[in-house]
């Protein structure tokens, strides 16, 4: 009975596993309400600073039409 318990667990841990690795999206969420449009959606500012004080800022402002400014 404790192997027929004990591989009912690994196969548990198996499946629990295999779904928690495969999203969609890597850096997304597993899940949300919102469609990607949504999501994307807005204005976004990218800061990149080194150590030759070359910031750059750059700012996306997405439209939920596709339209987009830089």
């Amino acid at each position: 009975m404790k192997t027929k318990n004990f591989l009912l667990l690994v196969a548990a841990v198996v499946v629990l596993f295999n779904f928690s690795s495969c999203k969609k999206y890597p850096d997304g969420p597993s899940f949300s309400l919102r469609s990607k449009t949504d999501r994307l959606t807005g204005t976004w500012k990218i800061v990149d600073g080194d150590n030759y004080n070359n910031d750059v800022d750059i700012t996306f402002t997405f439209k939920k039409n596709g339209d987009f400014n830089l």
